[in-house]
Order: structure tokens, then C-alpha cells, then sequence
């Protein structure tokens, strides 16, 4: 009887063997693919020019950054497979989603993506896939951050067709408007500054894929500085009586502005508010300062996904200012209600 060589009883040891361990990790072939869509529904707005743009950010060659990790089981060490991957929107639809080169779905394990809209390569991200820390600040990062997280675990499961990814807005939005008191018939008043002050201006966004707490804000208690200034460049703002004579005018001082999510309170004796001035009956009068605080008969903290709303009524007995809130995303720039009453 013939002996094998030792070199083919090795190869079909070996190759026995391998057969009772586990499948190996192989990728399906399948491209990842993705989608998106907002958290809480609704019309997601524009990252660039505040929520009172009518377009959406849904256009032809908007981008987002792409964080994802892939383990083979729970107790497994994870592995990147995503790391600030440019993800392109290919025809202005929320479906459709593009990225290069593309990566594979495995046959197995437990995936993790994360994102953060708009791109932005000069963001200061951490390292690795499963937790961003984002620093954000109001003076030099004037934008819509928006976030979303999701999961998919293939453990008896097929990989889904696309990866939905839910955008939520990460900051809040507060815009002040200014009327004219009703006593006040017969004067006119000039808005000619404004500007916010002590608020918390810088802080650092964490974002964990793996945690239930997708947002997770740290402000940092530094307040020296103001911040969303504005001044009259010689067209100072009359201050309207009423809702028609408000939206027909210019109003170069309202746009909304973008905060850090935050619980306003005192700082030592720096308190949050708003100081801004108006020229009586002349734009060209002296003008006259007034610093309202933000913590009077207000709620006290600033959420994100939120816009705030600040009134402020100018008459010669009293300035008053009251605040309206609502979710970011019911907001519609023509049916808007702009409540002066």
C-alpha cells in the first residue's frame, strides 16, 4: 500500500480542522448603502441659511461625514470602517446617497454608523468610529450642526437594502424681534445695535454611536465675549407697530442664530442677555442703550432642536420681553405666525 506524502496528510489535517470552526467573516459582495430622514419628521431645512430658508438641504452635492465600526460579536473588539468618509447627496433626494470607494456588508457581526451635517473637514473629530467629540463655537462655527446614529445587527439577520440615517439638530436657534409699544403712536424708534451677552459661547459636542443618548453637550463656562452683533450702517431699522408693516420691511438683525444647547443662568455677575440700542424719532439721534436679562419670566434652559423666539416691545414706560418656543422642524417659513400681540 502506498504511503501519502507527509505534505498532503498535513494539508488534509489542516484542512479538516477547519471545517468544525466557526464560518469565517466573509463580505457578502452587497455594497452599504445609505439614506437619510429627520428623527422627529417634518420638512428637514437648510444647513446654510437658517430655518427661515424655504430650500431644503436635500440638493444635488450636499455632504455629510460618515463615522462607522464593525464587531464580530458583542464582546468583540471593534474594527473601523468609516472614518470622516465623504458621503454625497446624488439627485436631492433623501435616498439617495452616494460615497466612494464603496465598502462591503460582512456576513456576520454587529455594525455602528454615525454622522455629522453638514461636512466639515475642519472639525475637530476624535478618533475612532464609535465616539465623535466635536468642539463647536458660536463665534467661529455659525452653523446648523445636525447628528444622526443607528445600528444594524446581522446576528440571524439579512443586512438591510440602505442604512436610514436619522438626522437630529444637535444645536438650538433663538432670533429677537422688536415692536413698537402701542402707546407709543406718535414715536418712532430706530433699532441701531444689537448683541447677545454672557452666554456660553464654546462647549464640546460628544457623540456616541453605542449609547442611548445620541447628543451629549458640554459648555464651557467661558463668557467674556458677545456674540451676534449687529449695527445700523447708516439704514437704521425702524421698528414697526404691526405684523404687515414688520414683514414688509428689511430686517438685517433677525436671522436666527445658532447656540450651543444650554441652561442660562448667572455667571458671577456676567447674567445672559440682550443689550441693543435705538435712536428716538431721528436716525441720527443719539442712541439709547438698554440691556434686557434672559432669565426673567423665561425658561431657563436652551434645548436642542428648539427655536426660540424673543419680542421685545419698546415704549417709554417700560421695555418688555417675552419668548415663544417650538420644535425646529414644524417650523415653515409661509405659514409662519409671527405673534406681536
Amino acid at each position: 500500500m502506498k504511503r501519502l506524502p507527509a505534505y498532503l496528510i498535513l494539508a488534509l489535517t489542516l484542512l479538516l480542522s477547519g471545517c468544525q470552526q466557526d464560518q469565517p467573516v466573509l463580505e457578502s459582495g452587497e455594497p452599504i448603502l445609505f439614506g437619510s430622514s429627520l428623527q422627529e419628521g417634518g420638512t428637514v431645512l437648510t444647513r446654510t441659511d437658517g430655518p427661515s430658508a424655504s430650500n431644503s438641504f436635500l440638493y444635488t452635492g450636499s455632504k455629510f461625514s460618515l463615522y462607522g465600526s464593525w464587531r464580530e460579536s458583542a464582546s468583540d473588539p471593534t474594527t473601523d470602517i468609516f472614518t470622516q468618509q465623504t458621503v454625497e447627496c446624488v439627485d436631492g433626494t433623501a435616498d439617495n446617497w452616494s460615497y466612494r470607494p464603496l465598502r462591503y456588508w460582512r456576513n456576520k457581526g454587529i455594525y455602528h454608523f454615525c454622522a455629522v451635517f453638514p461636512y466639515n473637514a475642519t472639525c475637530e473629530f476624535g478618533t475612532g468610529s464609535d465616539r465623535l467629540v466635536i468642539k463647536y463655537s458660536m463665534h467661529a462655527d455659525h452653523y446648523d450642526l445636525m447628528a444622526a446614529k443607528t445600528s444594524v445587527d446581522l446576528t440571524g439577520a439579512s443586512h438591510p437594502a440602505k442604512v436610514t440615517l436619522p438626522f437630529q439638530h444637535a444645536c438650538g436657534a433663538v432670533r429677537f424681534l422688536f415692536r413698537n409699544g402701542v402707546e407709543d403712536d406718535n414715536t418712532v424708534y430706530y433699532l441701531n445695535s444689537f448683541e447677545l451677552q454672557n452666554l456660553q459661547t464654546m462647549g464640546v459636542f460628544i457623540f456616541d454611536s453605542e449609547t442611548v443618548q445620541a447628543t451629549n453637550w458640554h459648555p464651557a463656562d467661558a463668557r467674556g465675549a458677545s456674540v451676534f452683533g449687529w449695527e445700523a450702517d447708516g439704514n437704521a431699522f425702524v421698528v414697526p407697530d404691526t405684523y404687515p408693516q414688520y414683514a414688509a420691511m428689511d430686517k438685517p438683525f433677525e436671522d436666527w442664530n445658532y447656540v450651543i444647547p444650554q441652561t442660562l443662568s448667572a455667571f458671577g455677575s456676567a447674567i445672559p442677555s440682550v443689550r441693543f440700542s435705538v435712536r428716538v424719532n431721528s436716525p441720527t439721534a443719539t442712541p439709547v442703550y438698554t440691556t434686557l436679562s434672559l432669565l426673567q419670566d423665561t425658561p431657563t434652559t436652551w434645548e436642542p432642536g428648539k427655536l426660540y423666539t424673543y419680542y421685545i416691545r419698546i415704549q417709554r414706560s417700560a421695555i418688555s420681553i417675552t419668548m415663544e418656543v417650538e420644535p425646529w422642524d414644524s417650523y415653515n417659513i409661509a405659514t409662519e405666525e409671527i405673534n406681536f400681540d
